[in-house]
Protein backbone atom coordinates (compact mmCIF):
# COMPACT_ATOMS: atom_id res chain seq x y z
CA UNK A 1 0.00 0.00 0.00
CA UNK A 2 1.38 3.42 -0.92
CA UNK A 3 0.52 6.51 1.12
CA UNK A 4 0.12 10.11 0.08
CA UNK A 5 -0.54 13.19 2.18
CA UNK A 6 -4.30 12.71 1.83
CA UNK A 7 -4.50 9.02 2.81
CA UNK A 8 -6.51 8.22 5.92
CA UNK A 9 -5.97 5.05 7.93
CA UNK A 10 -8.27 3.49 10.50
CA UNK A 11 -6.90 1.50 13.41
CA UNK A 12 -9.01 -1.44 12.24
CA UNK A 13 -6.65 -1.69 9.24
CA UNK A 14 -3.70 -2.46 11.54
CA UNK A 15 -2.80 -5.96 12.69
CA UNK A 16 -0.80 -5.91 15.95
CA UNK A 17 2.61 -7.53 16.30
CA UNK A 18 4.66 -8.12 19.43
CA UNK A 19 8.16 -6.71 19.92
CA UNK A 20 10.44 -5.78 22.79
CA UNK A 21 10.84 -2.12 23.67
CA UNK A 22 13.68 -0.02 22.23
CA UNK A 23 17.03 -1.79 22.46
CA UNK A 24 20.67 -0.83 21.81
CA UNK A 25 20.19 2.96 21.95
CA UNK A 26 23.14 5.01 20.66
CA UNK A 27 23.27 8.80 20.55
CA UNK A 28 24.51 9.81 17.10
CA UNK A 29 24.00 13.60 17.26
CA UNK A 30 22.55 16.50 19.23
CA UNK A 31 21.91 20.17 18.56
CA UNK A 32 20.26 23.43 19.66
CA UNK A 33 18.34 25.82 17.50
CA UNK A 34 20.36 29.02 17.86
CA UNK A 35 18.51 31.88 19.54
CA UNK A 36 18.74 34.12 16.42
CA UNK A 37 17.42 31.39 14.12
CA UNK A 38 14.48 32.32 11.89
CA UNK A 39 12.58 30.74 9.03
CA UNK A 40 14.59 32.90 6.60
CA UNK A 41 17.92 32.16 8.30
CA UNK A 42 17.69 28.85 10.22
CA UNK A 43 20.70 28.03 12.40
CA UNK A 44 21.68 25.06 14.58
CA UNK A 45 24.58 24.56 16.99
CA UNK A 46 26.03 21.04 16.98
CA UNK A 47 26.38 19.19 19.38
CA UNK A 48 24.93 22.05 21.42
CA UNK A 49 24.16 22.16 25.10
CA UNK A 50 21.16 21.27 27.32
CA UNK A 51 19.71 23.32 30.14
CA UNK A 52 21.04 22.24 33.55
CA UNK A 53 18.88 20.91 36.37
CA UNK A 54 19.25 23.19 39.39
CA UNK A 55 21.17 21.39 42.13
CA UNK A 56 19.94 23.74 44.88
CA UNK A 57 16.34 22.48 44.62
CA UNK A 58 16.07 19.50 46.95
CA UNK A 59 12.32 19.24 47.54
CA UNK A 60 8.99 20.95 46.87
CA UNK A 61 9.60 23.61 49.54
CA UNK A 62 12.47 25.03 47.49
CA UNK A 63 10.15 25.92 44.58
CA UNK A 64 8.17 29.18 44.84
CA UNK A 65 4.51 29.35 43.85
CA UNK A 66 4.33 29.06 40.07
CA UNK A 67 2.25 30.98 37.57
CA UNK A 68 -0.19 29.39 35.16
CA UNK A 69 1.07 29.12 31.59
CA UNK A 70 -0.71 31.58 29.32
CA UNK A 71 -0.59 32.55 25.67
CA UNK A 72 0.96 30.48 22.90
CA UNK A 73 4.11 28.38 23.27
CA UNK A 74 6.27 26.85 20.54
CA UNK A 75 5.06 23.30 19.94
CA UNK A 76 7.55 22.41 17.21
CA UNK A 77 10.74 24.47 16.97
CA UNK A 78 11.98 22.34 14.07
CA UNK A 79 8.97 23.11 11.91
CA UNK A 80 8.96 26.73 13.05
CA UNK A 81 12.53 27.26 11.82
CA UNK A 82 12.35 25.03 8.74
CA UNK A 83 8.72 24.62 7.66
CA UNK A 84 9.72 23.24 4.25
CA UNK A 85 12.12 20.64 5.67
CA UNK A 86 11.68 20.11 9.44
CA UNK A 87 13.78 16.93 9.47
CA UNK A 88 16.85 18.39 7.74
CA UNK A 89 18.43 19.34 11.08
CA UNK A 90 18.53 15.63 11.98
CA UNK A 91 20.52 14.70 8.89
CA UNK A 92 22.84 17.72 9.03
CA UNK A 93 23.69 17.24 12.72
CA UNK A 94 24.46 13.56 12.15
CA UNK A 95 26.59 14.49 9.13
CA UNK A 96 28.70 16.78 11.34
CA UNK A 97 29.15 14.39 14.29
CA UNK A 98 28.93 11.00 12.54
CA UNK A 99 29.77 11.54 8.86
CA UNK A 100 30.16 7.80 8.27
CA UNK A 101 26.77 6.85 9.72
CA UNK A 102 25.07 4.15 7.63
CA UNK A 103 21.70 5.62 6.66
CA UNK A 104 21.00 2.74 4.31
CA UNK A 105 20.68 0.45 7.33
CA UNK A 106 17.92 2.63 8.84
CA UNK A 107 14.26 1.71 8.38
CA UNK A 108 12.56 4.74 9.98
CA UNK A 109 13.62 8.33 10.72
CA UNK A 110 11.18 10.26 12.90
CA UNK A 111 10.55 12.37 15.95
CA UNK A 112 9.57 10.80 19.26
CA UNK A 113 6.28 12.73 19.26
CA UNK A 114 5.28 11.08 15.99
CA UNK A 115 5.93 7.64 17.45
CA UNK A 116 3.87 8.44 20.53
CA UNK A 117 1.00 9.64 18.36
CA UNK A 118 1.16 6.42 16.38
CA UNK A 119 1.10 4.41 19.60
CA UNK A 120 -1.96 6.35 20.72
CA UNK A 121 -3.56 5.56 17.36
CA UNK A 122 -2.79 1.85 17.65
CA UNK A 123 -3.80 1.65 21.33
CA UNK A 124 -6.82 4.00 21.56
CA UNK A 125 -7.32 3.51 25.31
CA UNK A 126 -4.03 5.27 26.04
CA UNK A 127 -4.55 8.74 27.53
CA UNK A 128 -2.29 10.28 24.88
CA UNK A 129 -4.69 9.08 22.17
CA UNK A 130 -5.96 12.53 21.23
CA UNK A 131 -7.85 11.90 18.01
CA UNK A 132 -6.90 12.56 14.41
CA UNK A 133 -3.40 13.70 13.47
CA UNK A 134 -1.35 14.01 10.31
CA UNK A 135 2.18 12.86 9.52
CA UNK A 136 3.95 13.33 6.20
CA UNK A 137 5.64 10.16 4.94
CA UNK A 138 8.62 10.20 2.57
CA UNK A 139 10.28 7.05 1.27
CA UNK A 140 13.92 7.07 0.15
CA UNK A 141 15.04 3.64 -1.04
CA UNK A 142 14.27 1.41 1.97
CA UNK A 143 14.06 4.22 4.54
CA UNK A 144 10.82 5.88 5.66
CA UNK A 145 10.92 9.44 7.04
CA UNK A 146 8.02 10.64 9.21
CA UNK A 147 7.54 14.41 9.50
CA UNK A 148 5.15 16.07 11.93
CA UNK A 149 2.57 18.47 10.52
CA UNK A 150 0.25 20.85 12.32
CA UNK A 151 0.55 24.16 14.16
CA UNK A 152 3.98 25.28 15.33
CA UNK A 153 2.51 27.00 18.38
CA UNK A 154 -0.13 25.86 20.85
CA UNK A 155 -1.87 27.05 23.98
CA UNK A 156 -0.73 25.30 27.14
CA UNK A 157 -2.54 24.70 30.39
CA UNK A 158 -1.27 24.20 33.91
CA UNK A 159 2.18 25.26 35.10
CA UNK A 160 4.45 23.00 33.03
CA UNK A 161 6.50 25.69 31.29
CA UNK A 162 6.93 27.75 34.44
CA UNK A 163 7.99 24.58 36.29
CA UNK A 164 10.70 23.92 33.69
CA UNK A 165 11.99 27.47 34.07
CA UNK A 166 12.06 27.15 37.85
CA UNK A 167 13.99 23.88 37.69
CA UNK A 168 16.67 24.77 35.12
CA UNK A 169 19.48 27.17 34.26
CA UNK A 170 21.16 28.04 30.93
CA UNK A 171 17.78 28.58 29.31
CA UNK A 172 19.26 31.01 26.76
CA UNK A 173 20.68 28.11 24.76
CA UNK A 174 17.19 26.68 24.21
CA UNK A 175 16.14 23.05 24.27
CA UNK A 176 18.60 20.35 23.27
CA UNK A 177 17.55 17.91 20.56
CA UNK A 178 19.10 14.45 20.72
CA UNK A 179 19.24 12.09 17.76
CA UNK A 180 19.34 8.47 18.88
CA UNK A 181 19.43 5.24 16.89
CA UNK A 182 17.90 2.10 18.35
CA UNK A 183 16.20 -1.13 17.38
CA UNK A 184 12.50 -1.85 17.79
CA UNK A 185 11.84 -5.47 16.98
CA UNK A 186 13.33 -6.03 13.53
CA UNK A 187 13.36 -2.32 12.68
CA UNK A 188 16.22 0.14 13.09
CA UNK A 189 15.06 3.65 13.91
CA UNK A 190 16.66 7.07 14.17
CA UNK A 191 14.60 9.23 16.51
CA UNK A 192 14.86 12.90 17.43
CA UNK A 193 13.64 13.97 20.87
CA UNK A 194 13.77 17.04 23.08
CA UNK A 195 15.69 17.10 26.38
CA UNK A 196 14.30 19.19 29.24
CA UNK A 197 17.42 19.24 31.41
CA UNK A 198 20.78 17.72 32.27
CA UNK A 199 21.70 16.37 35.72
CA UNK A 200 25.28 16.00 37.03
CA UNK A 201 26.87 16.84 33.69
CA UNK A 202 29.28 19.50 32.49
CA UNK A 203 29.01 20.76 28.92
CA UNK A 204 30.96 23.43 27.09
CA UNK A 205 29.13 26.69 26.28
CA UNK A 206 27.83 27.50 22.83
CA UNK A 207 30.36 30.20 21.92
CA UNK A 208 33.03 31.09 19.33
CA UNK A 209 30.56 30.17 16.60
CA UNK A 210 31.68 29.86 12.99
CA UNK A 211 28.75 29.33 10.64
CA UNK A 212 28.89 27.13 7.56
CA UNK A 213 26.16 26.31 5.09
CA UNK A 214 25.78 22.84 3.52
CA UNK A 215 25.40 22.68 -0.23
CA UNK A 216 21.88 23.28 -1.55
CA UNK A 217 20.55 24.32 1.86
CA UNK A 218 19.67 27.52 3.70
CA UNK A 219 20.39 25.88 7.08
CA UNK A 220 23.53 27.24 8.75
CA UNK A 221 25.51 25.00 11.11
CA UNK A 222 28.08 25.88 13.78
CA UNK A 223 30.06 23.37 15.81
CA UNK A 224 30.18 24.20 19.53
CA UNK A 225 29.12 22.91 22.92
CA UNK A 226 29.17 19.23 23.79
CA UNK A 227 30.06 17.44 27.04
CA UNK A 228 33.45 17.55 28.69
CA UNK A 229 35.09 14.13 28.72
CA UNK A 230 33.41 11.89 31.28
CA UNK A 231 30.90 14.61 32.22
CA UNK A 232 27.95 13.84 29.97
CA UNK A 233 25.53 13.46 32.90
CA UNK A 234 21.94 12.20 32.92
CA UNK A 235 19.17 13.49 30.68
CA UNK A 236 16.01 14.56 32.51
CA UNK A 237 12.30 14.76 31.67
CA UNK A 238 10.33 17.33 33.72
CA UNK A 239 6.60 16.82 34.26
CA UNK A 240 3.76 18.26 36.33
CA UNK A 241 0.45 16.65 37.32
CA UNK A 242 -2.37 17.73 39.59
CA UNK A 243 -2.60 15.81 42.87
CA UNK A 244 -6.23 15.14 41.97
CA UNK A 245 -5.39 13.34 38.73
CA UNK A 246 -3.78 9.98 38.08
CA UNK A 247 -0.34 10.11 36.51
CA UNK A 248 0.12 8.00 33.37
CA UNK A 249 3.26 5.99 34.12
CA UNK A 250 3.01 4.00 30.87
CA UNK A 251 3.04 7.18 28.79
CA UNK A 252 5.94 8.61 30.80
CA UNK A 253 8.00 5.45 30.37
CA UNK A 254 7.22 5.35 26.65
CA UNK A 255 8.38 8.94 26.21
CA UNK A 256 11.58 8.29 28.16
CA UNK A 257 12.35 5.03 26.34
CA UNK A 258 11.83 6.52 22.87
CA UNK A 259 14.05 9.49 23.76
CA UNK A 260 16.60 7.47 25.77
CA UNK A 261 15.96 9.71 28.80
CA UNK A 262 17.49 8.65 32.12
CA UNK A 263 15.52 10.47 34.83
CA UNK A 264 11.96 11.67 35.43
CA UNK A 265 11.33 14.57 37.82
CA UNK A 266 7.62 14.74 38.66
CA UNK A 267 5.93 17.64 40.44
CA UNK A 268 2.49 16.95 41.89
CA UNK A 269 0.62 20.24 41.81
CA UNK A 270 -1.99 21.72 44.13
CA UNK A 271 -3.22 24.54 41.90
CA UNK A 272 -0.01 26.61 41.50
CA UNK A 273 1.92 25.12 44.42
CA UNK A 274 4.27 22.14 44.10
CA UNK A 275 2.89 19.72 46.70
CA UNK A 276 5.58 17.07 46.17
CA UNK A 277 8.68 16.59 44.06
CA UNK A 278 9.75 13.07 43.10
CA UNK A 279 12.63 11.71 41.05
CA UNK A 280 12.62 8.35 39.26
CA UNK A 281 15.14 6.47 37.15
CA UNK A 282 13.77 4.95 33.95
CA UNK A 283 14.34 1.44 35.32
CA UNK A 284 11.89 2.22 38.15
Amino acid sequence: MSFTRSDRISSIDIKPTKADGPTNPVEIASYNWYRSSTEEHPRIVVPGRPASLRSDIKDARDIPTLEFDSGLYVADENQLNQPDCPMESVFQSVHVLNPGFDWQGVDVVTGSTDLRQLLGFLIPKRVDSSGAFEIDVDVVDNTVVFTRTGPTKAKCFGCGHHFERAMTTDEADGALRRVVSFELGTLKLVVRSEVDALEDGLWKPNDSLVWTKPDNSILEVARSGGPLEGKKGNFVELKTKSVRREFDWVEAYTQMALGDIDVLVLARMHVKTVASLQKFNRQE
